[in-house]
């Protein structure tokens, strides 16, 4: 197995946990208003300072205060780590038959992503993604 495969096992992780976390209505619900709202202001031609503060704001958003060690949130992010390690073993183990190279694995995780968000933003659940870029 080389190092391809589990390029492409990171990236495939990475999305099927975005992916299961759009199960939640109210999380695409939110996701899909933020957009709405981004979209609403990046019409507007001239923006004033208060509007630019809102769009910064919304992409952005602020964290409230410092966050402080709690035991609480162990258990969460045990489940995290090993929701993530389930996932990309077994992606490792269904690429374990083929032999991706590295020259074929960058292409893969630089296109995929564009064809992901395009069918997401059907929905408007799209992320920022390298189509900025090629702009």
């Amino acid at each position: 197995m080389g190092f391809g495969n589990v390029l492409i096992a990171v990236f495939l992780t990475y999305y099927s946990m975005y992916i299961i976390s759009l199960v939640s209505a109210d999380k695409r619900k939110n996701i899909s208003n933020l957009n709405l709202d981004l979209d609403k202001l990046r019409k507007e031609q001239v923006k004033t300072l208060e509007e630019q503060k809102k769009f910064v704001d919304l992409k952005y958003p602020k964290t409230i205060g410092k966050s402080k060690f709690s035991y609480k949130s162990i258990p969460f992010i045990l489940w995290r780590i090993f929701y993530f390690g389930v996932l990309i073993y077994a992606y490792i183990m269904l690429l374990s038959p083929f032999d991706i190279g590295l020259w074929v694995a960058i292409p893969v995780v630089m296109i995929l992503p564009i064809v992901i968000n395009l069918v997401l933003a059907k929905f408007n659940l799209q992320k920022s993604d390298l189509r900025v870029f090629l702009r």
